[in-house]
């Protein structure tokens, strides 16, 4: 029986522990945390027993705990941090769930956790770290995706001699993890597959990464086409994506077109290029048409909330082929404006902006965050978008401004979403208990750099890290689909 915590609007449970004051300098742009970072020194994984497994309940909504031992026990003293999901289409009570696995908060030590769910994420069966050598491996930055077949894919950044590099895993079983192959990218590394069932490139993988630092320099787009049996045994020579996007994701679009958008290397804007011929298995190298720069408001930034991490990646999302608005691009990011004169950025907001023709043009930014009660100036981090099929858009968040339990940066995670193409979203649903995002880190002072949701018809599933334990954890929840279609009054 796993332990309850059952949380009441308006009532803590939690210990009370109190925040750090806030720096004076804050980073204006995103830091590459993962540089000269390996020790010389290889921790064993953590097994130390502690508490069940914790389940937190905040009003309709629970959350459970995924990284925990084979007794679904907590594991003293370790850390665990940016979670990505995948679930099988198939038969969506079956997930698995990748991390940065840090074996004690005393070093900076991490490796690729995973574990994987036949439940419905109720319950979590945790696996060894991956590794291809014998004993642990320094792995970070875990991105799963799968294809329209129920294969699981989990794309890792590994750094022998400093080198970046990325290795992908698959998996038939969602359970036990087969690989690796090298697949070339960097930090950090975002992967997706083509599951459109009459896009010719039905199965293709495909991969971005930074050009901070990778494997071939500002080449940061490959790809990876299946073989007769489903398998993908290489990648293809990366190329240079036009406009240089960084720090953002690739997304397929209905008719197997791919977009790759994020911040430019100098950021100043964001960008997007899209690829009409990399869907073509025959077409080598891929090739990108022309990029367009688009306002999100405001860039990637790191703030005191998560000191050494950003608040947040660029999302790209495209509306499927059975959405009333397939083929439209959504954008959407945590970004922050600098104020030169305080040398601080203490203002992050939840922004929005969608194309219809492309990504050629876009909307002007929308914010998607709220007012919090506090006021205006939170900080509303981690926003993370996903699209289900019939075209409801799905965004989660962290915010400030709810609570002031553990000092200013005491946190909340919500939920809204968007019925009408992103022109209006609802009052965002508070779907936790205020947590302390400054506890729980190790070495490398952060709670990681993003959140992964996937949206179905009747539900969202969502992974993400908090500190509800008074550690650094890795949970799972499946969201309810809304029934209301109220939007938010002045959106």
């Amino acid at each position: 029986m796993k332990s309850k915590l059952f949380i009441l609007a308006g009532v803590l449970a939690l210990s009370s522990i109190a925040f750090s004051q806030e720096k004076e300098h804050v980073q204006r742009g995103p830091v590459h945390e993962e540089e000269n970072v390996q020790p010389l020194f290889k921790l064993p994984y953590a097994t130390a027993v502690g508490q069940p497994a914790l389940t937190v309940t905040y009003g309709n909504f629970t959350a459970y705990q995924v990284n925990v031992n084979a007794d679904q026990h907590d594991i003293v003293g370790d850390a665990a941090n940016e979670p990505s999901i995948a679930v099988n289409p198939h038969n969506p009570l079956e997930m698995a769930i990748g991390w940065r696995q840090f074996g004690t908060i005393t070093s900076d030590f991490r490796q690729g956790g995973n574990a994987w769910s036949n439940d419905g994420g109720h319950t979590w069966h945790n696996m060894p770290p991956l590794t291809d050598i014998n004993g642990p491996q320094f792995r970070s930055d875990p991105v799963l995706t799968f294809d329209s077949n129920g294969q699981f894919f989990y794309d890792s950044l590994i750094i022998p001699n400093n080198n970046f590099i990325c290795q992908v895993w698959n998996s038939t079983d969602h359970q036990n993890w087969l690989g690796p192959v090298y697949a070339w990218g960097g930090d950090k590394s975002w992967i997706v597959s083509d599951n459109i069932l009459t896009s010719a490139g039905n199965g293709n993988l495909y991969q971005c990464w930074s050009d901070y630092a990778g494997t071939a320099g500002d080449n940061t787009f490959s790809r990876s086409i299946p073989n007769a049996a489903g398998f993908h045994a290489s990648w293809e020579t990366p190329v240079l994506p036009t406009g240089d996007p960084t720090f953002g994701t690739v997304d397929v679009g209905p008719g197997g077109e791919v977009y790759d958008a994020g911040m430019r290397p100098d950021q100043t804007n964001m960008v997007i290029t899209r690829s009409d011929d990399a869907k073509n298995k025959f077409s080598t190298p891929v090739h990108f048409g022309p990029s367009h720069d688009f306002d999100m408001g405001g860039m990637l930034v790191t703030t005191n909330i998560n000191p050494v991490g950003l608040d947040g990646q660029l999302y790209c999302k495209v509306a499927g082929p059975f959405s009333p608005f397939h083929g439209t691009v959504y954008c959407l990011a945590s970004v922050g404006l600098w104020d030169q004169f305080r040398n601080v950025t203490d203002n992050v907001h939840v922004m929005f902006v969608k194309s219809p023709d492309g990504g050629q043009t876009f909307s002007p930014p929308v914010r998607v965050d709220a007012v919090p009660p506090s006021g205006q100036n939170n900080i509303a981090w981690f926003g993370t978008m996903s699209v289900s099929p019939n075209g409801r858009i799905d965004c989660v968040y962290n915010s400030t401004g709810y609570s002031n339990a553990f000092g200013p940066l005491t946190t909340v995670t919500l939920y809204t979403f968007s019925f009408d193409n992103g022109n209006h979203w609802a009052n965002p649903i508070q779907i936790t208990p205020a947590w302390n995002p400054s506890i729980g880190w190790p070495i490398q002072q952060k709670i990681g750099d993003y959140y992964t949701t996937i949206s179905a018809l009747d539900h969202v599933d969502l992974a993400f890290s908090a500190t509800f334990s008074g550690g650094q954890d890795v949970y799972y929840m499946r969201i309810p689909a809304p029934l209301s279609r109220t939007p938010r009054q002045g959106t």
